[in-house]
């Protein structure tokens, strides 16, 4: 069952800042007994002229900043699987309780993600933290069915362009592999197998839509790609990031993007209580959470729609982490690509640490 993907208040929103550009993880981080998870790293020199850093990051640094407590009005996208069903969908749980939030500091009392050691994460769907590795996969290639579906509509979309991209090509201009959907909105490309699913990002492109690259990583990745789990992704209308635009008084600037993000548990579920953050982001960027498909002011965390979305981040490589509100556990880290106008598809659960 898909939830609503987007629901547009008109109202004031507050700037805030979603996370220091500098680490300041508390160094326990690397200590856990866990597989790296292995960043995707292009060749020296890789990279574009189209104002996107490619440099990959080498390796996931250990001193992962922690959650900055940045709260934030929000509102509802989710361009990873539509199948997916909430905590509230699963089992009629509620929303757990978060931190306060002090409007002025945005301070909600985690300022360093606590050690995995010294922690019991209270919610059963999260019963892999800190035990996920990610294989290297048992084929060199996948056969895999992308879906795409339209934000807010959930009409599957033909005649939109999917490309297959190297980790070392940023600007996707020799595409691996690439397609185009048919009637039903799907197109099944062989896609490059990697420890995190595909190796490398894939980009949707269609005229009247936002152009979007896409991350999507899950805790058995050989599962869902090896199996051909065929999900469905959602792509954003130009007209409608206009109205979002025009209603929160916001404006993408030159040089950066915007990264919407699903967080699934360890059994796929979307989550509650997850603060989503990356070091790239700035005083500039603004994020953006959801509760019941409303965006909620003085939101720290995810609701149960587990939904994030953190506008005008500089492009370039840069990483998204996912940190455990309540306790400061830091649950995953994944490589992510963000590109000059475009959108920044991800999902995100627990991973590898460092």
């Amino acid at each position: 069952m898909r939830a609503k993907m987007l629901v547009v208040l008109f109202g004031s929103l507050s700037l805030v800042q979603a996370c220091g550009s500098s680490p300041t993880g508390n160094g326990n981080e690397d200590a856990r007994d866990v597989t790296p998870q292995e960043a995707v790293q292009p060749p020296d020199g890789a990279g574009g002229d189209s104002g996107v850093d490619a440099a990959v990051p080498d390796s996931i640094p250990a001193d992962v900043p922690a959650t900055d407590g940045t709260p934030a009005e929000t509102v509802d996208y989710d361009l990873g699987p539509a199948d997916a069903k909430s905590d509230t969908e699963q089992d009629g749980a509620g929303q757990p309780d978060l931190p306060a939030v002090d409007q002025a500091s945005g301070d909600e009392g985690t300022d360093q993600a606590a050690p995995l050691d010294a922690v019991v994460l209270p919610e059963p769907g999260l019963w892999c933290v800190g035990k996920v590795s990610w294989p290297d996969p048992p084929q060199d290639t996948y056969s895999y069915t992308y879906h795409a579906i339209e934000l807010l509509t959930d009409a599957y979309l033909p005649g939109v362009g999917i490309k297959i991209c190297s980790a070392a090509d940023a600007t996707c201009a020799t595409p691996v592999a690439e397609g185009t959907t048919d009637a039903s909105g799907a197109v099944t490309l062989t896609i490059p197998a990697g420890p995190q699913g595909l190796d490398g990002f894939v980009e949707f492109v269609k005229g009247d839509l936002v152009p979007q690259v896409g991350f999507y990583s899950y805790v058995d990745n050989v599962a869902k790609y090896g199996g051909n789990a065929g999900l469905d992704y959602y792509v954003l209308p130009k007209a409608t990031l206009a109205a979002l635009e025009g209603g929160f008084g916001l404006s993408l600037a030159p040089g950066r993007g915007l990264i919407m993000a699903t967080f699934l548990d360890c059994d796929d579920q979307r989550t509650a209580g997850v603060t989503i953050s990356c070091p790239a982001a700035d005083d500039k960027t603004t994020v953006l959470y959801t509760q019941g498909g409303v965006p909620t002011p003085g939101m720290s965390a995810t609701s149960v729609d587990g939904h994030a979305s953190l506008y005008n981040v500089p492009a370039g490589w840069t990483e998204l982490h996912a940190v455990h509100a309540q306790t400061g556990t830091l649950m995953g880290v994944l490589p992510v690509l963000v590109r000059e106008g475009y959108t920044t598809g991800v999902v995100i659960g627990p991973t590898p640490l460092p």
